[in-house]
Parts: C-alpha cells; sequence; structure tokens
C-alpha cells in the first residue's frame, strides 16, 4: 500500500509538472510567435489652431530608398489625391480641423472606400494607424525601446531599439512567425525628431517619432517645384520601364 502511495503522488506530481511546462511551453510560444500592437490615444497630440495645409506632400514607400515615392496633394476646393509615382492610388475629399487631416477616399484599384485621419506636426504629417504602440521613447539620443505595429492586413512590425544605437527590425505575417523577416540595423536620432537608420548595412528609409512614440512612415511638405520634378522623373522611368 505504501509503495502503492508513492506512485500515486509521483504520478501527480509527474502530471503537475507537465502540465505547468505545457502552459509555459504555449504561453513562450504566444509570445514569439504573435506581433501585437494596441490602438494609440492620440487625443493629447491635437493642437488649439487649425494647421494649413501644404499642396504636396512626398514619403517613401517601402523600407529602403530606392522605392517608389508617394505623394499626396491636397486641392484648395476640398479634394485630394494620393498618387505612387504618376499612379493614381486613391482620390476624395478632406477636411481640417486643428491639426487633424480627414480624409474620405475611393481607392483606384477596387470599390472600396474608407475615412482615414492624418496628424500634421511642422512639416511632416502622418497616418494615425503609423503610429506604434509600446515602450515609451524618451529624448535621449539613443534608448532602450521595443514598440510595434500590425497594419489592417494583418503585416505587423516590431522595432526593438538598444541604447548602443543598433535595432532589430521583425517584420511579416503577425500571427505567423514562420513568414516573419528578421533584419539588424543602426539609427541615429536627429534634431527634428527623425531617425537616420540602415539595414543590413544599407541606407534604409527614416522614422519619426512623436509624443514618445515611433511614426513608422511620414510624410514631407514639399514645394510646386519640387513636385513638378518629381513627377517629370516618374514619367521618364514609367516611359522606359514601358519600352524595356
Amino acid at each position: 500500500m505504501k509503495k502503492t502511495g508513492y506512485v500515486i503522488l509521483w504520478s501527480v506530481v509527474g502530471a503537475m509538472v507537465i502540465a505547468i511546462g505545457i502552459g509555459l511551453f504555449f504561453a513562450i510560444r504566444e509570445k514569439m510567435t504573435r506581433i501585437t500592437a494596441e490602438t494609440v490615444d492620440v487625443s493629447d497630440w491635437i493642437s488649439d489652431e487649425d494647421i494649413t495645409v501644404k499642396e504636396h506632400y512626398c514619403a517613401h514607400t517601402g523600407m529602403y530608398p530606392t522605392a517608389s515615392d508617394t505623394f499626396i496633394n491636397f486641392a484648395s476646393n476640398g479634394s485630394y489625391e494620393m498618387k505612387t509615382g504618376t499612379s493614381s492610388m486613391a482620390q476624395g475629399t478632406y477636411t481640417v480641423d486643428k491639426n487633424v487631416i480627414t480624409t474620405s477616399y475611393q481607392s483606384s484599384y477596387s470599390s472600396s472606400s474608407a475615412e482615414v485621419k492624418l496628424l500634421a506636426e511642422g512639416n511632416f504629417i502622418f497616418f494615425e494607424s503609423n503610429i506604434c504602440s509600446g515602450d515609451e521613447i524618451p529624448d535621449d539620443d539613443t534608448f532602450d525601446a521595443t514598440v510595434s505595429r500590425v497594419d489592417a492586413a494583418g503585416y505587423g512590425y516590431q522595432y526593438e531599439f538598444r541604447k548602443d544605437g543598433t535595432y532589430t527590425l521583425t517584420h511579416g505575417e503577425a500571427k505567423d512567425c514562420r513568414k516573419w523577416t528578421v533584419v539588424d540595423g543602426t539609427y541615429k536620432r536627429n534634431a527634428d525628431n527623425t531617425l537616420t537608420v540602415t539595414l543590413n548595412d544599407s541606407d534604409a528609409l527614416p522614422l519619426y517619432i512623436s509624443h514618445g512614440h515611433l511614426v513608422t512612415s511620414f510624410y514631407t511638405e514639399i514645394s510646386n517645384d519640387e513636385y513638378d520634378k518629381a513627377m517629370k522623373e516618374a514619367e521618364e522611368k514609367s516611359k522606359e520601364n514601358t519600352e524595356k
């Protein structure tokens, strides 16, 4: 009986250990296989006065400077257009309330329509959806912080910054680590709160810090002459690609 009691006791202990181990496994697995993000409250980012929207803004798409330029053009009649190179991506209308630009657009590639908000700060504008959640980024030139965002298509981005001026970017389908790409790079904070960054020893597109949060993509005001020049270059590039 005594031996049987020990067997039962150790069986119970063994089962508990296995259960705890399985629980830890799935907890770790859940943490390792998902990129998660929360919606950032931007109510404190709203200014007291209406901003004046400029006519042209430009940003790069993708991660590297060789990617296509994307433009947002605001007309004085309340209409706007988003273009990649010479191709129209979306058209619609916009309104301005303080430093919030609300756009209602129709996609040029589908029948979908949506209302999207951008925030304006100085010469920059950026979509609320491009703001990362996670650790608050201090005012220091270098810092330790891990931040992330997940876009509407379920694609995730996680940035792990280190105080030595290096960082790691993990990106891919937020719920499937088998489809992730992990790259390392360096970063340097500039006076205007942009980050000059590299990835795999190559120059990458800059990032922006606003109110202690990382913004993964932003648009910069450009002049009419700069826009006309960019359109001319885009037309020449499109013509070259067509002739190939």
